[in-house]
């Protein structure tokens, strides 16, 4: 495992991307989502993604996509080894900074009510329940929905 000390970077994700994130996604959830999935979401123009990695090492990413003035974070995945060293928070932020630099002037995203860390993450970055879609997870978990002015 790399030093948790060592600087993270910031890249952007791009079709290329697409076997990378679909493997990072696979190690953080139970069902990850698929390679061709990210490939398709990565080839629109409406969407971004940035990848983090420690040293050499892929740890995590982020993917929104963004319609005029509005951007929703589709996913967010960090290896869980390298959970609680401050990447997700890193992402959220770069994704804040590349949908406002497009001229997005909100992000949403849905995140399930079970998820006590993603729900910390999301309320320290200064995100507020918007909404709720209730029993939307296989696991008949709500879905918050959360926004932020950008």
């Amino acid at each position: 495992m790399a030093n948790p000390t060592t600087e993270l970077t910031l890249s952007k994700a791009g079709p290329q991307s697409a076997a990378l994130l679909a493997a990072i996604h696979a190690d953080a959830f139970e069902r990850g989502w698929q390679e061709d999935e990210f490939f398709k979401l990565l080839s629109l123009p409406t969407c971004q993604g940035a990848l983090a990695a420690q040293g050499t090492i892929p740890v995590g990413f982020i993917l929104t996509q963004q319609v005029m003035e509005s951007a929703e974070i589709l996913t967010l995945a960090v290896e869980p080894a390298y959970r609680r060293r401050g990447v997700a928070g890193q992402l959220v932020r770069e994704a804040e900074r590349q949908t406002r630099a497009a001229g997005a002037r909100r992000m949403m995203l849905e995140v399930s009510r079970r998820n006590a860390a993603a729900l910390a993450l999301y309320d320290a970055a200064g995100y507020a329940e918007a909404g709720l879609r209730k029993a939307y997870y296989p696991d008949g978990a709500d879905a918050l929905i959360l926004a932020k002015s950008l």
